[in-house]
């Protein structure tokens, strides 16, 4: 895994450097990467959570994408616009 060189040494890997390593695992594919990556994220945001959404949706997992973003509502954040749209379209593609 490419995050296996980082290491607090080299350079902070806060948030949005693993949401950024989350979200480049998703995009090629690699959704156990990136869930696992996502799963390191402390204290995650709102991009956080919408990144996994993406990635799920990326592969067709739409059950569970809806999913992870309820999961992001009982964790008491507020999804913005964008993370809405995202849900939507996996509503859509559910077709229930």
């Amino acid at each position: 895994m490419i995050d296996s060189g980082c290491y607090p040494d080299l350079f902070v890997c806060d948030v949005y450097v693993k949401t950024s390593l989350l979200c480049l695992y998703a995009n090629c594919g690699y959704l156990g990467h990136a869930h696992k990556v996502f799963d390191e994220i402390p204290e995650k945001n709102v991009v956080s959570w919408t990144a996994i959404i993406s990635g799920y949706i990326g592969v067709g997992q739409y059950k569970e994408a809806i999913d992870m973003f309820r999961m992001l509502v009982e964790m008491g954040l507020r999804p913005d616009g964008f993370t809405i749209v995202r849900v939507l379209f996996a509503c859509t593609q559910l077709g229930d």
